[in-house]
């Protein structure tokens, strides 16, 4: 056990997560399971919340177990239809978005990798951006510029993390 969480994070001001179906597809369609196999040796849990403590973690949270099925009903729900080459198409737009991360940390990197296998099986079509530390948080975070990202943290036990994930918290330069 240790105080790290590595997770994809979308950016919500990107209109293609703004419908909660695609989000909750996207989580489905990830096996996490494989993903910590395959990186990790087995050498660590699905974290379900941003809370590694799991006394603090609701016993009621969706686990959005790996469910490529559901995550499939998810976008037809959301009327992402699967379109030519079966990349979903909704209103003409392809379901198509990238995963940025910094270079330098292999881990995330595969973990964006194995996420992109995972969703073209589902219909999304999802390419990798790797940057520069400096030029990945002052470019692309610190503006909300990207789609989704792999990123991590490593927190104290203190279970306190307003600056991280408060809503409040989502200006130019915060953290959430």
């Amino acid at each position: 056990d240790s105080f790290v969480v590595n997770y994809l994070g979308f950016n919500h001001d990107s209109p293609l997560w703004k419908d909660v179906r695609v989000r909750k597809a996207v989580m489905h369609a990830i096996n996490r399971d494989a993903i910590i196999q395959s990186l990790y040796g087995g050498a660590a849990k699905p974290a379900n919340c941003a809370y590694v403590a799991e006394q603090l973690i609701p016993p009621d949270i969706d686990t959005y177990a790996y469910d490529p099925e559901k995550a499939k009903q998810l976008l037809d729900e959301a009327g992402w239809k699967v379109g030519p080459g079966g990349i979903r198409v909704k209103d003409g737009q392809r379901l198509t978005f990238k995963i940025i991360t910094n270079q330098g940390n292999e881990g995330r990197r595969d973990v964006a990798t194995l996420a992109q296998d995972n969703l073209r099986k589902i219909g999304g079509e999802v390419t990798i951006e790797i940057y520069e530390w400096a030029v990945f948080i002052e470019d692309f975070i610190n503006k909300h510029e990207f789609d989704a990202t792999v990123l991590g943290w490593q927190m104290s036990p203190d279970w306190d993390q307003y600056e991280i994930w408060h809503s409040s918290q989502t200006g130019p330069g915060q953290l959430n």
